[in-house]
Formats: C-alpha cells, structure tokens, sequence
C-alpha cells in the first residue's frame, strides 16, 4: 500500500476511479491500476485494454473491449476464441 493512500485513508478520505467517478479504489487498485498518473478500479482497467485472439480454426484475429479480464466469443466458422490482452 502506498504511503500517499494510507495517509489520506487514515484521514477518512477516499479515492475514486479517475474514468467512472463512481466506484471507490481499494489500495491495491490505486497502486495497480495506474495510467498517466490516474487511478482506475478493475473493470475500467480492464475496459482500456483491447482484448485481443485469433480463431484456431480459421485463423481469423479479432477483438473487442470487455470489463473482464478475458472474454469467449464465437468466430464466423462457429468455433468459440478466447480474446485476452
């Protein structure tokens, strides 16, 4: 935990994600989760990273954003590709 978080937390303050405003940082999110000295929760950390895979079967690359770490989807030969960043 970073010096600067316990010692606002200490105080009763409390931090916020930088892009949603809404959910309160834990301290290991503020110290993670960090872009251009912002501090984001999770699922927007894991929103700003493009997911990426390529079908096994026909060799097709795709992506998509997702608030989870890894996503299924299913390529256009019916076979599920996992996308991941």
């Amino acid at each position: 935990m970073s010096q600067e978080f316990k010692d606002h937390a200490d105080a009763g303050e409390q931090y916020t994600c930088d892009k949603c405003n809404d959910t309160i940082l834990c301290a290991e999110e503020y110290d993670q989760y960090i872009k251009f000295q912002y501090h984001y929760c999770e699922p927007c950390w894991n929103y700003m990273h493009l997911k990426k895979g390529t079908c096994g079967q026909c060799g097709s690359t795709m992506t998509n954003r997702s608030e989870q770490p890894s996503i299924f989807i299913s390529c256009g030969c019916g076979s599920k590709v996992e996308l991941k960043w």
